[in-house]
């Protein structure tokens, strides 16, 4: 809570972020901003120009979307300004609305959406593979997961999220994707590609064609829906740039895959 932490005062924040680097700390997230006032905005500036002196990265939670922030001061790793699962006891409903944000907010850049809930309250009207492959279709250097701890490192799902990168140098928007309905992306990191398809309120046949690859075989590691909510099946498979793959996803379904040689 930058407010009641006493860090509105310039002197106290420097002091304070001093104490963080002396005891090791790397990153903070900084919380509850009440507005984008220009009194924040330029103390969310200083706040990074003094967080980079002291190679700290910073989060800023609670806050409004960015604005071009982290090009100046890369040590913006990402900011919230966007409804979250933080809100997922809500009556939205988030099949329709991650497939809304990709095409709009994101669009700002990253966004601390902390996405993946095992929670069957919070993930309501998705799957898990629709919750997974929302890690790899939303964009956030420093990605914040919504799962306790203790549950995530005891899903079946946890090897899969740990190899999804943070960090893209490629995104492709592939048909059939459409605001609202369904978002189909293929982003690369490095060499390897990662395809991510989130479903609306509507169950759907899609064919994702896989041309953006490159020449040669491709090794593919894919998480596919079950037919159970809560269940996912991972398998291998070879690919090449002139493969589809076809896909049966129920309402609020999803898909993820990886692809590298």
């Amino acid at each position: 809570f930058w407010g009641d932490a006493g860090l509105v005062d310039s002197t106290a924040r420097r002091e304070f972020f001093a104490q963080c680097k002396k005891a090791g700390v790397v990153g903070l997230k900084l919380d509850f901003f009440t507005g984008e006032t220009q009194d924040i905005t330029q103390w969310q500036e200083a706040a990074l120009k003094d967080a980079a002196k002291l190679q700290l990265m910073l989060d800023f939670h609670g806050t409004y979307k960015p604005a071009g922030q982290e090009y100046t001061w890369p040590n913006e790793m990402t900011r919230e300004g966007i409804r979250g699962l933080e809100y997922g006891t809500d009556n939205t409903v988030w099949s329709t609305h991650n497939t809304i944000v990709p095409f709009t907010r994101f669009l700002a850049g990253h966004a601390d959406y902390t996405p993946f809930s095992l929670r069957s309250d919070v993930a309501k009207g998705t799957t898990l593979a629709h919750q997974v492959a929302s890690v790899a279709l939303f964009t956030s250097p420093l990605m914040v997961l919504g799962a306790f701890p203790d549950s995530l490192l005891k899903s079946p799902v946890k090897d899969i999220i740990k190899v999804i990168p943070t960090i893209w140098d490629e995104t492709i928007v592939l048909p059939p994707s459409e605001i609202g309905e369904i978002a189909v992306y293929a982003r690369r990191s490095g060499k390897v590609w990662v395809v991510s398809v989130l479903n609306s309120a509507t169950a759907k046949n899609v064919t994702v064609n896989l041309s953006f690859l490159g020449a040669g075989s491709w090794h593919a590691s894919e998480m596919k829906e079950s037919g159970v909510t809560n269940i996912v099946t991972v398998s291998k498979a070879n690919y090449t740039s002139g493969s589809q793959v076809n896909l049966t996803l129920p309402a609020g379904g999803g898909y993820l895959a990886r692809f590298d040689q």
